[in-house]
Formats: structure tokens, C-alpha cells, sequence
């Protein structure tokens, strides 16, 4: 496996380690009140990429950023070339696989998920914090973004085009939502948004791969991506609603060796908004 997750037992024992940098990337949640206390990985800052490590000017939620603007942010954060980092959120797993693969797609290699999350560290009775640090030190790690990591409706289009005419293709569209949400028989959240899915591309929910805000087994995993991406051959692209639980699906595929993976940006608010663009139903 390629190496990509951690377990609260490994963050436990290198809290104190001198290149360590936590980020917390939860999404922010709706709290009882303003003066609610967030409780936080002893050390942890905040990796808000729904406000603030994101396309600024950008219609979509959590549009990725220039490697300019994310070099900026990630140095106020304190992350250098050679620091350890550690991703995790609120939920166990569910919004830090997106901020892996953000670094990842900048060029930041030791960057890991914490398996279990929040939910897993409070059950160890491991060290909180109240809210976040900030960091004293400015980092000197400069992002080089690869464009591959990250594609757009155009991309996909090609895509459904090439099925269209060949009744074959290299790339495939992996669809993260839900059956029903796929199949079009339940409505999308999202005001404007259709019903359905990408024409051609394939259903893998996500929830399959994650069990009390944890992996299932590698031997569990495994099965489940020869299932549904039998061919790691292939390029795989990772659609969903906005773009963050399919680096759910991504970061497994990563682990058990799939090397062309990429998300499409935008996702189902992206295809579903835009009537040009064909849906397929059922």
C-alpha cells in the first residue's frame, strides 16, 4: 500500500515531534451559539477550504486556488518542505481526504489523513485543545500545482463524448453520491441542481469504504475498488457533490496503488446546474 493514513495511536506518540504540523479541515458546522467551544487535536490549526484555502472569486464551493494563493496560505500555517502533516476533521473521515489531496496536488508529499478523525482521538482520551492555534513561524514551502489532479466539465465532456462515439474509454467518471441520488429518484439538495449523473460514469458510493468514520479493512477495500474500478490501469476521475467526499474513494484507490486518479472540481453542482450538459437517469 502506499502510505497515506495515520491512526491516533502514531499522532499520539509524535505530537512533540519538531516538524508536525495538525490541520484540522472540517467544514465549518452549525453550532448551538457563537460562544459554543470547538474542541480541537492538541496543536491543531484550522484548514478552512470552503471560506478561505479556495478560489476566492469562484461561483462553485471549494474551488481549488492558484498555487500562488494556496503557497501563501500554507506558509502562514507554518508548513515547511520538510514538515510532517496531518490532516483530520470533525466527522472521523469525511472532510480531510479533500485537503490531502489539495496539498498532494501542490506538490507536498508528507502530507497524511488521521483514520478516525475527531471522533477516534476523544475516544482514546487522547490531548484537546479549546478552538485553534495559530502559527508563530512563517513556512517556506512553495506550491507547484498539477494541473492533472484537478479537472473541470470540459474534461468530463470529452469523456462522454468519447463513450459515445467509441462505446469505449481509458478515462472513467466515478460517481461517489448515493444510489438514489445517482439514479436521480431522490432530489438533490442543492437548489437548480438535476437529478441523475454523469452519462456513462459508474456508481461507487462512498459509504462503503468507511465505517465508524474509519476505513474498513485493506483487504475490505480492496475488494470493493477491484469491483467497481477492476482496471488500475485506467484514469480515474472522482466526482461527487462539490468535490470533497470523492477524495474519499480517491485516497483508497491511492493506497492500494491506482496511479492515474484526478477529481473533478465542482462536481454535481458544477454538471447538474448547467442545462447545456447532458444527464443520464436509472
Amino acid at each position: 500500500m502506499n502510505k497515506a493514513t495515520v491512526t491516533c495511536q502514531w499522532l499520539k506518540d509524535h505530537l512533540d515531534d519538531e516538524n508536525l504540523v495538525i490541520l484540522d479541515a472540517s467544514m465549518p458546522e452549525p453550532r448551538a451559539s457563537d460562544s459554543a467551544v470547538i474542541h480541537a487535536i492538541k496543536g491543531a490549526q484550522a484548514f478552512d477550504y470552503a471560506n478561505i484555502v479556495c478560489d476566492q472569486s469562484a461561483s462553485l464551493p471549494c474551488t481549488m486556488p492558484s498555487a500562488e494563493y494556496f503557497t501563501q496560505q500554507a506558509q502562514q500555517l507554518g508548513v515547511n518542505t520538510n514538515s510532517t502533516l496531518i490532516v483530520y476533521d470533525q466527522r472521523g473521515l469525511f472532510y480531510a481526504p479533500r485537503a490531502w489531496w489539495m496539498f498532494k496536488s501542490m506538490g507536498f508529499k508528507q502530507v497524511y489523513v488521521l483514520d478516525g478523525g475527531l471522533p477516534k482521538w476523544q475516544e482514546s482520551n487522547f490531548p484537546l485543545q479549546q478552538g485553534y492555534v495559530k502559527s508563530v513561524i512563517r513556512g517556506n514551502f512553495v506550491a507547484k500545482f498539477e494541473c492533472t489532479a484537478f479537472v473541470g466539465s470540459n474534461e468530463i465532456l470529452a469523456t462522454v463524448k468519447e463513450y459515445q462515439s467509441l462505446q469505449a474509454s481509458d478515462n472513467v467518471v466515478i460517481d461517489v453520491r448515493s444510489r438514489a441520488r445517482f439514479d436521480g429518484t431522490e432530489k438533490e439538495t442543492r437548489a437548480g441542481l438535476r437529478s441523475g449523473h454523469i452519462p456513462f460514469s459508474e456508481n461507487f458510493p462512498f459509504t462503503l469504504l468507511i465505517e465508524n468514520g474509519e476505513f474498513i479493512s485493506e483487504v475490505e477495500q480492496r475488494e470493493l475498488l477491484t469491483r467497481y474500478m477492476p482496471d488500475a490501469h485506467k484514469k480515474y476521475t472522482f466526482s461527487c457533490g462539490s468535490g470533497v467526499t470523492a477524495c474519499i474513494v480517491l485516497l483508497s484507490a491511492y493506497m492500494q496503488g491506482y496511479e492515474n486518479l484526478c477529481v473533478y472540481d465542482g462536481s454535481w453542482t458544477d454538471w447538474g446546474a448547467n442545462t447545456e450538459l447532458p444527464i443520464a437517469e436509472g
